[in-house]
């Protein structure tokens, strides 16, 4: 298998002449970079001539000798995605918030460049996500936090044409009319979510280590965060409700009204005492968690202060059995979700079908073994173009 996999990177034009070029300004000789690599002196000597295909690994090998990114030896030109994949890493600090980060980074990376091997590009946002950031990123200053967030949750509910209905595909919604990627992984509880945005370039990511309701609303936290254009390039967000920031308290009003608009909670309520089957029939008709609705009924003066402590001193698994929901723990468990931009994935498919790109782009996308992922694709139908030169030296 090993074997077939060395085939699958086609020759990008110019990559011999840079190697050497790379190879002489270290003042290293073809044999001593080629026992750097495991590859023999004459290998070394066909690449750089442009006679020998050079597969991923070996790029990879090959740049950590010479001191360069593989970006370099490829002779791309720096991109925004690439720009911002490396600052992802910069706020880190103890440590946990980092297998997010790693990942937020994986998938900037794989957009760098899968980008510059077939020119693909972010969707431009539609003419109602211009709007919405129109009207977040001139909201009034002088509004509460809560206030602010309400109101640009509510202009991007009229400005998307949603008037009061629950929004089924969060992510969908995002990418198709904001210009932003969103990526759910299990990385742990440690963080919820993170924002990274930069010049032309946004990627939310939301860690699918929590409850699917949690997950909806961490992912509208860090939209609100990306549409009040934060300062910070990468927002990390671990405990939602623990910081009461006026950035924050604005991220998470914005994201109760963007998935529980008052007017349709209201009406569903309609001043009936709230009871173990509202609770359910919210929590399933919304998507969110028990923790956030049992704070926007509070909010909208719709329980009491007491009974806000009460509900909250109960398990959600209890309150929903209470309502005989079919299956609790579909709202109480993390799934543990892998979702990768579609845009990235069908772009990748795409490419390594002309040999645009290497099999490690798809699997970078999906951390998967590239063997693996090779024999997956290959039951799909999916092949790489047949190279025919140099099998001899693989």
């Amino acid at each position: 298998m090993s074997q077939l996999l060395a085939t699958l990177v086609v020759m990008e034009e110019g990559i011999g002449r840079r190697i050497k070029l790379f190879r002489r300004q270290r003042g290293l000789t073809g044999e001593e970079l080629g026992q750097a690599v495991g590859l023999r002196k004459d290998q070394i000597s066909r690449i750089e001539s442009g006679e020998r295909r050079i597969e991923v690994t070996e790029a990879a090998l090959i740049a950590e000798a010479l001191e360069v990114t593989i970006g370099d030896l490829l002779g791309n030109k720096p991109s925004k995605s690439l720009a911002l994949a490396a600052r992802v890493m910069a706020p880190l600090a103890d440590g946990e918030a980092a297998p997010a980060q790693l990942r937020v980074r994986q998938i900037l990376e794989v957009d760098s460049v899968l980008a510059n091997a077939t020119g693909s590009k972010t969707p431009e946002p539609s003419e109602g996500g211009l709007s919405a950031y129109e009207h977040a990123r001139h909201s009034s200053p002088r509004a509460s936090s809560t206030n602010r967030g309400y109101a640009i949750a509510k202009a991007v509910r009229s400005d998307l044409g949603l008037g009061g209905a629950p929004i089924l595909d969060l992510p969908a919604l995002i990418e198709s009319n904001f210009g932003v990627d969103v990526v759910f992984w299990p990385t742990g509880e440690s963080v919820s979510g993170l924002c990274v945005h930069g010049d032309g370039v946004a990627v939310l990511f939301v860690s699918s280590s929590f409850p699917y309701g949690h997950q909806r609303f961490t992912l509208a936290h860090e939209l609100a965060h990306h549409l009040v254009d934060d300062p910070q390039e990468v927002v990390i967000d671990e405990d939602l409700f623990g910081r009461g920031t006026p950035p924050e308290t604005t991220a998470n009003a914005f994201a109760a009204e963007l998935l529980m608009p008052d007017s349709s909670i209201k009406s569903l309520v309609d001043r009936q005492r709230v009871d173990a089957s509202t609770i359910q029939m919210l929590m399933r008709t919304f998507g969110v968690s028990y923790q956030a609705l049992i704070v926007r009924l509070h909010a909208l003066r719709l329980i009491s202060d007491n009974a806000r402590t009460a509900w909250e001193a109960r398990s959600p698994s209890s309150v929903l059995r209470e309502a005989g929901d079919p299956d609790p723990a579909e709202l109480v468990f993390a799934d543990g979700a892998k979702r990768v931009p579609p845009r990235l994935w069908r772009t990748a498919r795409l490419g390594y079908s002309e040999g645009k790109v290497g099999i490690s782009a798809l699997a970078g996308l999906q951390q998967r073994d590239p063997e693996d992922l090779y024999t997956e694709l290959v039951e799909e139908g999916l092949y790489p173009p047949l190279v025919q030169d140099d099998l001899s030296d693989i």
